[in-house]
């Protein structure tokens, strides 16, 4: 429980930017498993999501090689766990993984390949709409960098169709469909409706 509440520290520190925090709380979540095996419960989960956190850590501070370092050791964990919607509520296991890579693609500039690989995810039953709803807002921003807006669109709707009131308040969409709206020279009337709809 304390690695995966330095975990959850992690993430509130990101969305600060305020690395040099994240990596000693990482840390701390870390040492927190020192002496654990994988009969303790949930030390898989903690372990596996601190990489995760890891990983797109590294890929905002520009260090892809530790990026991919730290979700293959995530992937390593998520095949002894399987797709696990309940422990820490973190659904920790190979789609969250498949997820936090296509994450740090796009924190590293690389959209062709956060596209390819985004677009294969099937998310299992049960997943939390947010955490759906996070990924489809993610890939119209890589789709958007890409100047393929309709794409873009496609999955701010999907966001939208997944958990409504997150879309309509969150930076990342709001960014997204402003951009869209700068340079397009024409928008789309689906596009001026959802700018509409988020109040922009």
């Amino acid at each position: 429980m304390r690695a995966a509440r330095e975990y959850l520290r992690v993430t509130a520190y990101l969305r600060k930017h305020d690395y040099d925090t994240c990596w000693v709380l990482n840390a701390a979540g870390r040492s927190h498993l020192e002496g654990t095996d994988s009969r303790t419960p949930g030390t898989l989960i903690a372990a596996g999501q601190l990489n995760l956190g890891a990983a797109v850590l590294a890929a905002r501070t520009g260090d892809p090689s530790a990026a991919k370092e730290y979700l293959d050791e995530a992937r390593y964990y998520a095949r002894q766990t399987g797709d696990d919607l309940e422990g820490f509520w973190f659904a920790f296991g190979p789609t969250n993984v498949v997820v936090h890579r296509v994450m740090t693609l796009i924190e590293l500039g690389d959209y062709a390949h956060a596209i390819r690989f985004g677009e294969t995810i099937e998310f299992p039953p049960g997943w939390l709409p947010t955490r759906i709803g996070h990924h489809h807002f993610d890939m119209a921003r890589a789709y958007q960098r890409m100047k393929l807006p309709d794409e873009s669109l496609r999955h701010l709707q999907l966001a939208r169709q997944a958990a409504p009131g997150q879309a309509r308040r969150h930076p990342t969409v709001r960014a997204v469909v402003a951009d869209l709206l700068q340079t397009e020279r024409r928008p789309s009337e689906a596009l001026t409706r959802y700018a509409g709809w988020i109040g922009l």
